[in-house]
């Protein structure tokens, strides 16, 4: 689960009771489609993943991606 908040959070932030779990499928659910839609609104997603990606340059001073980067690898 990649959220950017986490359910007791939510659920100090709505009042509701930390021993109440009758609602977590649908907090869960929440916090979910919010993230997803942060995802979407901003074009990238803000939480940390790792791959293999390939860039080309369009010219030889600088690179812009699509995302920002914490680690860069060149090759």
């Amino acid at each position: 689960m990649n959220w950017y908040t986490n359910r007791s959070i939510l659920k100090d932030a709505l009042a509701i009771p930390a021993s109440s779990t009758g609602d977590h499928v649908q907090l869960d659910a929440a916090i979910e489609g919010v993230s997803r839609g942060l995802d979407d609104y901003a074009g990238y997603h803000f939480y940390p993943s790792s791959g293999i990606r390939y860039f080309r340059p369009r010219c030889s001073t600088q690179q812009l991606f699509d995302a920002p980067l914490v680690g860069l690898d060149a090759i």
